[in-house]
C-alpha cells in the first residue's frame, strides 16, 4: 500500500502526463481542469476526482475511497490513501478522460496502430494473411501478445508495436458500452485490407483474452481470424435516402421494447465512422422519463446513409439524430460533424443531459412533408442540418466587460432560475446590452454542465437582434438575424512596420494590462506581434485591446481594412498618453472643466463613480432627454444640501429602448462638487445648483504637494498597502485591472492616482465613495491612511472603512 504523501507524488507525475499529451487541459494550483471542466483535485493531502454519482458509489462500495462532502453532490469520490498505484492510475485516467472526443481517438488509433503493425519488420515479407494483437491494461502496465497466420498454418509469434503510450491514449479517452474503462483491446488486420478491426472487452468476458500464463496454450488459436469473421466488401446500397429512412424506422419499430403502448416518441443518436457505429438510444412518455431502450441492429442501413448524404465536397457526417413518432411514424434526421457530433456523445457525465436534450418535440415532427424532404444531404461540417434553418428565438447573455470574438470560447453561469429555459437551447446570443436592433455574437453551446449551471459556449457569428422579451426568471430571448461579417480586404499601407513595433512597444510600456490581454488569461508577448502578418495583427489586436463588448461586435462586421485602421488608432491614441481603458482609467490629469451655474437634474442612486470614468447606466427618456438639455447629470445617494455629488456630461444614449423601456445613456464623469440648492421643476422633477467640491482646487493645479514630497507621501503610502496586504489581501479589491497591475509592477507615480483606485477598492459604500473623492487631498489621505494602518495591524477591513467614511463626512462638514 502507499502512503498519502506517494500519491500526492504520483498525482503531480499524472498531472503533468496529461498537460504535455492533450492541449484541452488546463492545471491551475491542485485542479485538473479538462476542456474547462474540473475533474481533480486535493483536498487535506488527499486526492478526489470527479465521477457520476453512480460511479462514485460503486468505487465507494469497493472501499476505494469516500464521497466528497465539500460540495452538495455527490459525484466527488476522495482516494483511500491506501490504494496502490495501478489503482490511482486507473481512477485518474477515468476521471481525467476526454470523454467527448472517443470517435476521433479510436479513428487516431486504428490509423496508427494499423501503420505500426504494417510497418514491423517481420511483416515486410507477405507470407502471412493475417494479423492479431491483443493489449491488456492491467496494473499500471501494458501486456501484449501478437501473432500472425496463414489460411491453413500454425500461429507465428510475431513482434508488437513498441508504443505503449498509443494504447494509454486510447484507453483513457473510449469506454466500454456502460461507461466503464475496458481491460483489453484486441486489434485484428488483414495483410490485403486496409484499416483494423478493434474489439473492447472487460470484466469476466476479457477474462479469456488476458495476457497470462493460463492463457498461453489457447490464445494463439483464439486470435486467429475465423472463417466469416471479416465480412466481405460491401456493396453500394442502390437504395434511395427515403428507403434507408423507412429501413431504420421499421427496424425501430421492429424492437420489442417499443411493442408496448407506453411510449410516444423515440430518439436515438448514431455515431457511425469509417471503422465503427455506435448507437444510444431512448424512448418518451409525454410526461415520464427518458427510458433507455435497446438500439436496432442496423449498422449497414447507417453506413449505407452515411454514404449517401455526404456533402458536395464528398465529406461525411459523423453523428445523426433519429426521432420517431409513434402516432403518424413520423421520423426526421439531423446529422453532425466535429465539434457538434461530439457534443452528442453519450457518458456518464452527460447522459441525463443527453437524453433530454434529445427528447422529441412536436415541431420536430412536420407530417406534411415527405421523408425525401426531411432528410436532407450535409452541404456543411459546422453542425447539424436544422442549423441552417433561421433561429426563431434564444437566449440572450449581457454584459459590456466580456471580451469575445468568434472563435474563443467563455463559460456562462445561468441563474437557478433560468437554467431549464436556456439549457433547452443549443444557441444563444452574448451581447453587451439587450436592445432591439442591436448586435450581438451568436454563441454555440459545446457543454452543459447541470451540477454549476454552466454552459460553455463557443462564439459562431454575428446577429441583430429584435422582438425582446424578458422572460419570467429575469433573462432576455429575441428573435435573430444573420449579420455578415466585414469583408477582407488590403490592409498594406494602414502602417508601416517600423511604426506598429514603436506602437506596440510604447503601448506595453504604458498599460500593463496590454501585455496579458484585456480580461483575458495570457496573449503572446506583444514583442512577438510584430513579425506577424497584418491580418493576424489584427486579430490579435481585437482580442487584446479594451474595449466594451458592442465596440468589439461592432468592429467585426466593419471591411477589414477599417477595422484594421480603427484598432491601429486605438493603439496610437494609448501609445500617446490616452487612458488604456476608458471605462475605469483615472483620468486625472484632465483640464478643470467648470460646473455649470444653471440647475441640473440629478439621479438619486447607489452608484460607484469615479472622475474620469465613462459609464454606461439604464435612463428613462425623460431623464435622458433632460440631462442632454442641461449639457449635465448629477449623482448622489441622498439629495440634500451640503452633500457630495458626482457630476457627470451626458455623452451619447442608445436609439432604441430595452424590453423593459430602459436606454442605455453613457456619461462621463467630470468631477465631485457640493449640492448647493434643491428645487423641483414643473413636472416635479428635482434638479440642483452646485458648488465646486474642495478637491477641485487640485484639478486647477493649486495645494498639491511638492514633487519631493510626493514622492516621500506616496513611498510610504505603498510601503503601508504592503504591510496591509500581507494581512487582508482585499485591500486591492478584486485584484485586477491596470492599476492593479501597475501597483503589482510598482509603477504608480501619482499619490492622488494611487488614493482614487484605492478608494474604489477598499469596500466604502457608494455616498462615501463621492465624499471621499470630494475632501480636500490632505482629509483623503489621512482617512484612507487609517484604513490599511488599522488593516495592517489586524483590524477588521469593514469597521476600519466606517471610521474613514466618517472622517470624510467631517471634513466636508467643515467645508
Amino acid at each position: 500500500m502507499m502512503g498519502a504523501m506517494d500519491h500526492l507524488t504520483l498525482y503531480e507525475r499524472l498531472m503533468w502526463d496529461a498537460i504535455k499529451q492533450d492541449e484541452a487541459v488546463a492545471w491551475i494550483d491542485d485542479s485538473l481542469y479538462v476542456d474547462d471542466r474540473m475533474c481533480t483535485m486535493v483536498k487535506d493531502g488527499r486526492i478526489v476526482l470527479w465521477f457520476d454519482e453512480d460511479r462514485v458509489a460503486d468505487l465507494v462500495a469497493q472501499g476505494l475511497g469516500v464521497v466528497y462532502h465539500g460540495v452538495p453532490t455527490r459525484d466527488w469520490l476522495v482516494v483511500d490513501p491506501r490504494a496502490d498505484e495501478a489503482t490511482v492510475r486507473q481512477l485518474f485516467s477515468e476521471a481525467t478522460a476526454d470523454r467527448n472526443v472517443p470517435r476521433a481517438a479510436l479513428v487516431r488509433f486504428v490509423k496508427e496502430i494499423g501503420a505500426e503493425i504494417r510497418a514491423l519488420p517481420v511483416l515486410s515479407n507477405p507470407d502471412w494473411d493475417t494479423y492479431s494483437m491483443v493489449a491488456e491494461v492491467s496494473g499500471g502496465s501494458v501486456r501484449v501478445a501478437a501473432f500472425r497466420y496463414t489460411e491453413t498454418g500454425s500461429p507465428v509469434p510475431t513482434a508488437a508495436p513498441q508504443n505503449d503510450d498509443l494504447i494509454w491514449d486510447l484507453h483513457g479517452k473510449t469506454f466500454g458500452g456502460d461507461g466503464r474503462p475496458w481491460d483489453l483491446v484486441l486489434v485484428k488486420i488483414r495483410r490485403d485490407a486496409p484499416g483494423a478491426r478493434v474489439t473492447f472487452s472487460s470484466g469476466e468476458a476479457a477474462d479469456a483474452w488476458r495476457v497470462n500464463p493460463e492463457n498461453m496454450d489457447r490464445l494463439p488459436e483464439s486470435l486467429r481470424w475465423l472463417p466469416g469473421e471479416l465480412p466481405e466488401p460491401r456493396q453500394p446500397s442502390t437504395a434511395s435516402v427515403a428507403e434507408l429512412a423507412q429501413a431504420i424506422a421499421a427496424d425501430i419499430l421492429a424492437l420489442p421494447e417499443l411493442s408496448a403502448p407506453d411510449w410516444d416518441t423515440f430518439a436515438m443518436v448514431a455515431e457511425v465512422s469509417d471503422v465503427s457505429v455506435s448507437m444510444s438510444a431512448f424512448r418518451y412518455a409525454e410526461l415520464g422519463p427518458p427510458v433507455p431502450t435497446p438500439a436496432p441492429d442496423c449498422f449497414d442501413l447507417f453506413r449505407d446513409l452515411r454514404d449517401k448524404t455526404r456533402g458536395t465536397g464528398g465529406e461525411a457526417w459523423d453523428a445523426v439524430l433519429v426521432k420517431l413518432h409513434r402516432d403518424t411514424a413520423s421520423l426526421v434526421m439531423d446529422f453532425a460533424s466535429g465539434e457538434a457530433a461530439d457534443a452528442w456523445h453519450v457518458t456518464p457525465q452527460n447522459l441525463t443531459q443527453v437524453r433530454e436534450a434529445l427528447r422529441p418535440h412536436r415541431e420536430d415532427f412536420r407530417a406534411s412533408e415527405a421523408v425525401e424532404d426531411i432528410v436532407k444531404p450535409v452541404h456543411s461540417r459546422f453542425g447539424p442540418v436544422r442549423a441552417e434553418v433561421p433561429l426563431l428565438s434564444a437566449p440572450v447573455h449581457t454584459n459590456e466587460d466580456v471580451n469575445l470574438v468568434i472563435g474563443d470560447r467563455t463559460n456562462t453561469t445561468v441563474t437557478e432560475a433560468a437554467w431549464p429555459e436556456v439549457a433547452q437551447h443549443a444557441q444563444a446570443v452574448w451581447a453587451g446590452r439587450a436592445v432591439n436592433g442591436g448586435l450581438g455574437l451568436l454563441v454555440r453551446a459545446n457543454r452543459f454542465d447541470p451540477a454549476t449551471r454552466v454552459i460553455n459556449y463557443e462564439a459562431i457569428g454575428v446577429v441583430r437582434m429584435s422582438e425582446l422579451a424578458k422572460r419570467p426568471d429575469g433573462g432576455y430571448q429575441a428573435r435573430l438575424e444573420a449579420v455578415p461579417v466585414g469583408a477582407t480586404g488590403d490592409l498594406d499601407g494602414v502602417v508601416a512596420r517600423a511604426d506598429l513595433e514603436d506602437l506596440l512597444r510604447r503601448v506595453a510600456d504604458r498599460d500593463p494590462a496590454f501585455v496579458t490581454g484585456w480580461r483575458r488569461s495570457g496573449m503572446r508577448p506583444p514583442s512577438e506581434v510584430t513579425d506577424l502578418g497584418f491580418r493576424d495583427v489584427g486579430e490579435d489586436l481585437l482580442r487584446r485591446l479594451a474595449m466594451p463588448l458592442s465596440t468589439r461586435i461592432e468592429l467585426v462586421t466593419r471591411p477589414e481594412r477599417d477595422r484594421f485602421q480603427a484598432l491601429i488608432d486605438q493603439l496610437r491614441e494609448i501609445a500617446d498618453g490616452a487612458p488604456p481603458q476608458p471605462e475605469t482609467a483615472q483620468r486625472l490629469d484632465r483640464p478643470l472643466i467648470d460646473l455649470p451655474s444653471h440647475e441640473t437634474p440629478v439621479i438619486v442612486a447607489n452608484i460607484w463613480l469615479t472622475p474620469g470614468n465613462v459609464s454606461t447606466i439604464n435612463a428613462s427618456a425623460k431623464i435622458s432627454a433632460e440631462g442632454f438639455a442641461a449639457g449635465w447629470l448629477a449623482f448622489t445617494t441622498t439629495l440634500t444640501v451640503g452633500q457630495a455629488v458626482m457630476a457627470t456630461r451626458p455623452v451619447r444614449r442608445s436609439e432604441t429602448a430595452d424590453a423593459d423601456g430602459w436606454y442605455a445613456l453613457t456619461t462621463d464623469q467630470i468631477w465631485p462638487a457640493i449640492i448647493r440648492t434643491v428645487t423641483r421643476n414643473e413636472a416635479g422633477r428635482n434638479l440642483i445648483t452646485l458648488a465646486p467640491a474642495p478637491s477641485a482646487a487640485e484639478a486647477a493645479g493649486q495645494g498639491l504637494p511638492a514633487p519631493g514630497d510626493q514622492r516621500e507621501r506616496l513611498s510610504a503610502y505603498l510601503e503601508l498597502l504592503r504591510r496591509a496586504y500581507a494581512r487582508n489581501t482585499r485591500v486591492v479589491g478584486t485584484a485586477s485591472g491596470s492599476a492593479y497591475r501597475l501597483w503589482q509592477a510598482g509603477r504608480f507615480t501619482s499619490l492622488r492616482a494611487l488614493m482614487s483606485w484605492q478608494i474604489g477598492q477598499l469596500g466604502f459604500g457608494a455616498q462615501a465613495v463621492l465624499d471621499l473623492q470630494a475632501i480636500a487631498w490632505p482629509d483623503r489621505l489621512r482617512a484612507l491612511t487609517l484604513v490599511l494602518q488599522e488593516v495592517a495591524d489586524g483590524r477588521p477591513l469593514a469597521e476600519v472603512t466606517a471610521e474613514a467614511a466618517g472622517i470624510a463626512t467631517a471634513a466636508l462638514l467643515e467645508t
